[in-house]
């Protein structure tokens, strides 16, 4: 029965991986629970479907796909232990110290916050729990909100964005390591923890445009453009290209007979 369970479960996983072909990054929560069942689970067409997610999703841009690191310890589960690519999480606590339960090794590429989350549960609850299951959908949704941002940015680029953003936390000595091109790295605690406003202003930097009085037609580019006291007068034109994101502080008056415009590039 276990058997024709796993068989059943990697068949669904490989179209799962298909589908997530179509999606800009897919958060995986399970695994060979710390080697228990590698020769049940391990799988090429698996392997190949995961590969395939990462190089031929959102039309050859490439799918981040995350896994969680397991919550065995020393040691790091299968499947996202395999692939130098899958963005591997583990755990920490609010101390910023690695989680007692989670994997941890050469494949452990960041951690986000795992211990005490607030979780859905079944029969229509909530509740804490704990595990690098919790971990790595911090992380997948940093990925999303990256390429939400700018689209165009290819897989190898939102991970890179999220592991040289990450923040050296807890007692660990962050060391430059061969095979981890993007900053000190530690066994324990990968790059260290993520950090959702840092990769998102290393890719798409916020242009600020403060206290301003526009009496000319304006240009402003850039992908994240904050305003604040703004004010156009004397029939001037203000406009802004090319941002996925308009945040408007304090006033933003735009005169009779004058125009503000957001547009695509």
């Amino acid at each position: 029965m276990l058997l024709r369970s796993l068989f059943f479960a990697s068949f669904m996983l490989i179209s799962m991986m298909g589908y997530a072909q179509r999606k800009s990054t897919i958060t995986n929560s399970w695994g060979d629970q710390g080697g228990a069942y590698y020769n049940r689970m391990h799988n090429t067409i698996l392997e190949q479907a995961i590969t395939d997610a990462m190089t031929k999703g959102r039309n050859g841009l490439g799918c981040v796909v995350t896994f969680a690191a397991g919550n065995y310890s020393g040691v790091m589960d299968y499947p996202g232990n395999f692939h130098n690519d899958i963005l591997t999480v583990g755990s920490i606590d609010s101390n910023g110290s690695r989680s007692s339960f989670s994997g941890y090794g050469t494949k452990l590429d960041v951690v986000a916050p795992g211990n005490n989350i607030l979780s859905t549960l079944p029969n229509n609850s909530t509740g804490s729990k704990n595990g690098t299951s919790m971990a790595t959908p911090h992380v997948a949704g940093i990925a999303a909100l990256v390429i939400s941002n700018n689209p165009t940015l290819t897989r190898l680029q939102v991970v890179t964005a999220i592991e040289k953003s990450a923040k050296k936390v807890g007692s660990y000595t962050y060391s430059t390591t061969s095979g981890r091109p993007n900053g000190t790295w530690n066994n324990q605690m990968g790059y260290g923890l993520v950090d959702a406003y840092a990769a998102l202003n290393s890719v798409c930097p916020v242009v600020t445009f403060y206290d301003q009085t526009v009496t000319t037609d304006c240009t402003v580019q850039g992908c994240r453009v904050e305003t604040k006291n703004i004010t156009v007068s004397n029939g001037a034109k203000l406009t802004i290209i090319g941002a996925t994101n308009v945040t408007s502080f304090a006033t933003l008056k735009v005169d009779s007979g004058c125009k503000f415009e957001i547009r695509s590039k």
